[in-house]
């Protein structure tokens, strides 16, 4: 009611659009627009006062605006208040009209949150007789800032997310926010009330066909795809409803996302937002959810890209077990836990390179992997070192089982490798040093080595232990 007078009174008489344009404007706007008598009374508050403060925009009407303001602020806000309708002059506002003073307004639950402000003295013009002011919560943006900064740093994404996260449930209060990496590894992004919420429910099952579109559920509504038990639980924990965002949004309403093919894009992700106010999101909420979304999109395929580059680097390209550096970096990860390092090297395999061709040479080295890794345990791992070399490391054993898995790979290898109907014997030579506290990988791969030689000495086709 407040805004419609506030529009009659700025609006002309038939001026249908102007009027439609300015209740848009402080019905629609996620600023705080205020209009100030010049005694600090205040005229009008937009309704967003309720979603930033927790208040009634009717009734701080009528009240002192410095009973919003922390008391040390008074001082700024009484000299701005005393500066009133001396600087108006023929329309103009002040000078410093648009150089933004920082307050502290206090919330309806007795809390202080920074606002950047800015106001317009109209106090001289007839038609309007007040201070404008315009106040945007800080802590929305440096929650945005923060987000974007750890987006700029973190490879991964899950610091970023949650970031973005965070700065979601500023911009939205009431809200709660977590994003599910669909990465096959089933990533949860989200503090304590999400990931409690979500646990065991996958956010694909509620956007039914993955279609795109976002998807809202009145958690107060019984039917839908949400299971009782989850509903009860959303319910319990004080929401009213549940948005499910994919990302990307293939279709959005608000923000567009330039220069991408709906066909060609693969869901990521999802945002799942719980919300205590709001049955579905604002028009005012679209542009904030779907914008993160967008910058969600950005965070999870880079961190496609850095894995798989990571992949990559670390996954020899002819076998696909560890290269040298995947299997040095893993050794460094697991420590010096009770383990035994392998060199396996195949016996005379350059005689198959030169007689038969690289690319019937590359096709046994494969083969050969595959059956080295199917006498593997759970938690052991296989790097090509280089060549017809392998690095074995088996984790959680003795010499004995060390022993034990050397003679189940000698096994395997006894078939020859058929290759477009050639017929390749395999043999190999395997070398174990034990690893010890305190020794250094190198020295542990040199025993390894120096046994592997010992066991081409006494034959090939066999296994021995280093000695020292």
């Amino acid at each position: 009611m407040v805004t419609g007078r506030i529009v009659e009174q700025l609006a002309p008489e038939g001026s249908g659009g102007l009027a439609r344009a300015l209740r848009a404007l402080v019905v629609g706007t996620t600023h705080l627009i205020g209009l100030v008598e010049a005694d600090g009374t205040i005229a009008y508050v937009s309704p967003s006062v309720n979603e930033l403060l927790g208040y009634d925009p009717e009734v701080l009407a009528g009240s002192p605006v410095l009973s919003l303001l922390h008391p040390d602020d008074h001082g700024m806000a009484r000299a701005m208040l005393e500066r009133s309708g001396t600087g108006h002059r023929s329309g103009l506002a002040w000078e410093d009209a648009d150089v933004p003073g920082e307050y502290r307004l206090r919330h309806a639950d007795g809390r202080w949150l920074p606002f950047e402000v800015r106001r317009n003295d109209f106090v001289g013009d007839p038609s309007i007789k007040g201070i404008l002011v315009v106040a945007s919560s800080v802590v929305a943006r440096r929650a945005l800032d923060t987000a974007l900064t750890a987006l700029a740093h973190d490879d991964d994404g899950v610091h970023a997310l949650k970031k973005l996260g965070e700065y979601l449930e500023v911009r939205i209060p009431g809200t709660a926010c977590a994003f599910a990496i669909s990465d096959g590894e089933g990533t949860l992004v989200a503090d304590r009330t999400p990931a409690e919420l979500l646990d065991g429910l996958d956010p694909a099952t509620l956007l039914g066909d993955d279609d795109g579109d976002p998807a809202f559920f009145d958690l107060g509504a019984l039917g839908g795809p949400l299971q009782e038990a989850d509903r009860h639980r959303m319910l319990t924990g004080g929401f009213e409803a549940c948005w499910c965002f994919p990302v990307p949004v293939r279709r959005p309403r608000v923000y567009t996302l330039a220069g991408r093919d709906e066909g060609d894009l693969q869901t990521l992700g999802h945002l799942v937002v719980f919300s205590r106010q709001y049955r579905q999101p604002l028009p005012v909420h679209l542009g904030a959810l779907e914008r993160v979304t967008g910058l969600a999109d950005v965070v999870l395929r880079r961190r496609v890209s850095t894995r798989t580059l990571h992949h990559l680097v670390a996954h020899d390209e002819v076998t696909g077990v560890l290269s040298r550096k995947g299997f040095e970096g893993l050794s460094k990860e697991r420590g010096d836990e009770s383990a035994s390092i392998m060199l396996i090297d195949l016996d005379d395999f350059k005689t198959v390179n030169d007689s038969l061709g690289h690319p019937v040479g590359d096709q046994v080295l494969r083969i050969t992997a595959q059956r080295i890794q199917s006498q593997l345990r759970p938690g052991d791992y296989l790097g090509r070192l280089g060549g017809d070399e392998f690095g074995l490391r088996v984790n959680r054993a003795d010499i004995a089982e060390a022993v034990s898995v050397a003679r189940r790979i000698l096994a395997a290898m006894e078939s020859p490798v058929v290759v477009a109907g050639t017929v390749v014997p395999v043999r190999a030579s395997i070398g174990i040093a034990p690893i010890e506290r305190g020794r250094s990988d190198r020295d542990v791969l040199a025993r390894a080595d120096a046994a592997m030689y010992a066991a081409k000495r006494a034959g090939k086709g066999q296994w021995r232990i280093w000695e020292g």
